[in-house]
């Protein structure tokens, strides 16, 4: 990929945070700081936006010039896969556009098209799991989803994965319950259950399929559009479910709505204390200055808690690569060093 390119997705994986913010000081009433990072939001994406329409892969400095690789062509392909999948993720996930929206529509459709060209040519192409993934899960017409699936099935082809089973969703002549029969659903809500359902247990069967035993689970982040969770739990009393257990990534400092996450609702309106599911916290940022509570409101509600992460290039780590704690600049922390070993010492009331 171009040199641009690289820093704008890194860009745009870091806005769902801000937006997590963003909603996270609505709900507290917090106006004023609502305000501000409501502006920030929209600077940021719009930035965004801009340099994505606007990057041309053929102005790269670190493309392999195509005169001396046959496959230059690929690399040019699988870098606009990863530009249209971007825009798709941007429109969807922080805007909120209805995936019927020709914005979505039309990035889905380049994507799938350059994802299967990127596949095509005479090199081995880049890692096409993701902008194929995104791309393939707002697919709306059957021209559409054929291309994911060509591009899924040519994939586990290419790059020998017979256990690609993302491709199961999007096969339209296969589960009569996903793709090819969404008007069997009395609502797209339904619909989305089951995809994500079948999602997850292919996953898990295929990491059953290991001769270690093993649990599987699977990490929600903040505003999942299927319930999950309780989906999980009313097959496992049926059919049967793979997936061993569902947590959440919620990426917040709010000790309370932590604690409530081990036995009742919380973040937007879920329940996973629910059936035999094991409610555990799987990432939260470790950059909080209140970590301590954090991690005593958690068991003390009824939840397992995972910190992410301790040291980190992005936001979340406890030290950043300097071994810097990240929130020496709040009251009551000292920063403590000897040699390259820190100790963050919180002197709060704990």
């Amino acid at each position: 990929m171009s040199a641009p390119l690289w820093p704008t997705l890194h860009r745009i994986a870091q806005l769902l945070d801000l937006k997590m913010e963003f909603q996270a000081a609505k709900e507290r009433k917090e106006n004023s700081k609502a305000a501000v990072l409501r502006e920030e939001l929209r600077i940021s994406a719009d930035a965004i936006q801009y340099s994505l329409e606007n990057w041309d892969p053929h102005l790269g400095v670190d493309l392999v010039d195509a005169s001396e690789v046959l496959g230059g062509q690929s690399a040019i392909h699988s870098a606009l896969s990863y530009r249209h999948s971007s825009l798709v993720y941007l429109f969807r996930t922080i805007h909120k556009y209805p995936g019927s929206h020709i914005q979505v529509q039309s990035h889905v459709r380049a994507s799938l098209k350059h994802c299967n060209d990127a596949l095509s040519a005479a090199d081995p192409p880049g890692t096409l799991l993701w902008p194929l993934f995104v791309a393939a899960c707002e697919a709306i017409s059957v021209g559409d989803r054929i291309l994911a699936d060509k591009a899924f099935l040519t994939l586990s082809k290419r790059q020998d994965m017979g256990n690609l089973c993302l491709r199961c969703i999007f096969n339209a002549s296969g589960e009569p319950k996903t793709w090819g029969a969404l008007s069997s659903f009395d609502f797209v809500e339904a619909f989305k259950d089951r995809t994500m359902w079948e999602f997850c247990t292919n996953l898990a069967n295929a990491v059953k399929e290991s001769d270690y035993p093993v649990w599987t689970r699977s990490n929600d982040f903040r505003g999942v559009d299927a319930a999950h969770t309780s989906y999980n739990e009313k097959m496992r009393k049926s059919e049967g479910a793979n997936p061993d257990f569902i947590g959440l990534d919620p990426y917040s400092n709010d000790v309370k709505a932590i604690f409530k996450f081990g036995h009742t609702t919380a973040f937007d309106g879920r329940n996973y204390a629910t059936g035999s599911n094991l409610p555990m916290i799987m990432e939260n940022g470790g950059q909080y200055t209140n970590l301590d509570h954090l991690i005593l409101a958690s068991p003390a509600g009824g939840s397992l808690y995972n910190i992410y992460d301790l040291m980190s290039t992005d936001p979340h780590g406890m030290v950043g690569l300097t071994y810097k704690p990240a929130d020496t600049g709040s009251v009551g922390i000292v920063d403590v060093r000897s040699g390259t070993e820190v100790v963050v010492l919180s002197m709060g009331d704990a």
